[in-house]
């Protein structure tokens, strides 16, 4: 049972498991009002789920639909809401556990349909009362995404900001680090219309990637990778994207990876995903892959030890590739 295969659609999130490692089997469908983000956790021995609302369908007034908590019944093999996070107009949500227990949930609020200039939310675990409360609210414009990343003991905070307060596409986003007792900004990284903001490591360099979706009417720009130097984030290299709206990063065996999904060529849903390797210093092309406006991709490990990647195509079906002599492969039936 692979709960992380889970995709979000208008109306709904939908809940898949792997069936004899080679396609997708729909076990679940939870109807939450326009499922914009998950995230499945332990907390208290339990597997929970985080599920983020962005509005509600048909809705012109701000949204109102509250974001909903999970819990994973092994009984029955299905999640049933346990409890609600009063934060609407959510676009993403994470959750980190550091070694000292301390619990924490990030949400991100887009917009509520009159500004973009509202907070990305902290939800703190109080383990006294067996519940989630509001710890802290980051300034932020029009949040996209956001990821939680400890490095060498240290955690952080990055925030994707798509566009700033005049609906420009050239704006910064955010990186906070926790310093004990609070999330400080540490710095901004200009970004373009961004869908993601996802930090990783290779040995002892810090990394992250700035996820570029847009710039004004052409979606092919370039997004950023930036390395860690002298305790800040410093430009490092430019890849070549689509439409970018997610990425992951993932190793097999001593190699590492960066997947991006992408969801238009300019004048087309109809367009590759890329793959890079990291080799000799840089980041090259390993792979293309034909998506249909994929609008998320997640790396992780069948249960035969097999890595795979699943890409949700907004244009077409989900769609499952197993790594094969070096490259990833769509097994027949479970492709475009």
């Amino acid at each position: 049972m692979v709960i992380e295969n889970a995709h979000h659609i208008n109306g709904g999130l939908v809940i898949y498991e792997i069936f004899d490692s080679e396609s997708l089997s729909q076990i679940q469908t939870l109807g939450n009002s326009s499922t914009s983000s998950f995230k499945v956790f332990e907390n208290d021995g339990k597997v929970q789920m985080l599920v983020g609302n962005y509005y509600e369908p048909g809705r012109i007034a701000p949204p109102d639909v509250s974001s909903k908590l999970y819990t994973w019944n092994e009984n029955t093999s299905r999640f049933y809401m346990t409890g609600e996070v009063n934060v609407y107009g959510v676009r993403d949500v994470d959750h980190i556990k550091l070694a000292n227990n301390d619990s924490f949930l990030a949400l991100s609020v887009h917009d509520d349909t009159r500004t973009y200039d509202l907070p990305t939310f902290i939800y703190r675990y109080m383990s006294s009362e067996g519940r989630f409360y509001c710890y802290r609210q980051l300034r932020t414009t029009a949040a996209r995404r956001v990821n939680f990343f400890t490095f060498n003991s240290t955690l952080y905070l990055f925030v994707a900001e798509r566009v700033n307060t005049d609906n420009s596409h050239n704006t910064n986003s955010s990186v906070y680090r926790w310093n004990s007792t609070d999330f400080m900004l540490l710095q901004e990284i200009e970004t373009i219309g961004a869908f993601d903001l996802l930090p990783f490591s290779i040995g002892d360099c810090f990394f992250v990637v700035a996820v570029n979706n847009r710039h004004n009417h052409s979606y092919n720009v370039q997004s950023k990778v930036y390395l860690m130097i002298d305790g800040v984030f410093k430009f490092f290299a430019s890849l070549d994207t689509r439409g970018a709206t997610k990425t992951d990063f993932f190793r097999i065996g001593l190699e590492s990876f960066l997947v991006f999904s992408n969801s238009h060529d300019d004048g087309s849903v109809i367009t590759n995903s890329v793959v890079y390797r990291f080799e000799g210093g840089t980041f090259v092309i390993h792979q293309e892959i034909l998506t249909q406006n994929a609008m998320y991709v997640h790396f992780f490990t069948l249960e035969n030890g097999s890595p795979a990647l699943a890409f949700a195509n907004k244009a077409g079906k989900p769609a499952l590739y197993k790594w094969k002599s070096l490259s990833y492969i769509c097994p027949e039936g479970n492709c475009q």
